[in-house]
């Protein structure tokens, strides 16, 4: 026997909205530094606004596919990546997150104690912190500041479900490459 609100959850689930990065009292994740493959964005003006996801690069230029659509089209990179100067978010186009899937990436150990560790993963969050057990960490990284290439789910809207795996110790990533971290 079903409860009484059985259908009426299962009909409207799919109209809920993704979660996000956002939550917590942290705002919107700053715009992309870079574009990559499997970021959305959801264009800013124009008669057809409909999200759409970074295919692939080519030469100055975007492929991207219009959510639900097989048809691909082209946008500028120099459009994509233009932000405005008083809320840091894009111009012509809103960054939406990013295709749930896994990302190779960077983090920035942020502090240490005993037993965890607190990392950072600017192209998630630049102000969203990270926890993690110590013994996880690589030989190298057991510093603040030091750097690891890592791979996770940049979609996660929580920390615990970025799911960090292969860490390893890398050099600092070179400035502009991702917005500095502050976890305040």
């Amino acid at each position: 026997m079903a409860s009484a609100g059985h259908k009426f959850i299962a009909h409207t689930k799919s109209l809920s909205p993704r979660a996000q990065s956002n939550g917590s009292g942290f705002g919107l994740p700053p715009h992309p530094l870079e574009v990559r493959p499997g970021q959305r964005f959801w264009p800013r003006s124009g008669q057809r606004k409909v999200e759409f996801v970074v295919r692939s690069l080519k030469g100055g230029q975007a492929v991207v596919r219009q959510d639900g659509s097989t048809a691909t089209a082209t946008a500028s990179l120099a459009r994509l990546l233009a932000a405005r100067d008083d809320d840091d978010q894009g111009r012509w186009y809103q960054f939406q997150g990013f295709v749930p899937r896994r990302y190779a990436t960077l983090a920035m150990v942020y502090a240490l104690d005993d037993r965890a560790v607190t990392l950072c993963v600017p192209e998630w969050h630049p102000r969203r912190p990270v926890h993690l057990f110590r013994s996880l960490l690589p030989a190298g990284a057991a510093a603040p500041g030091a750097w690891l290439a890592l791979t996770c789910d940049l979609s996660a809207p929580s920390a615990a479900r970025l799911q960090p795996a292969r860490l390893l110790a890398v050099d600092a990533p070179p400035a502009g490459t991702f917005h500095p971290p502050r976890l305040d």
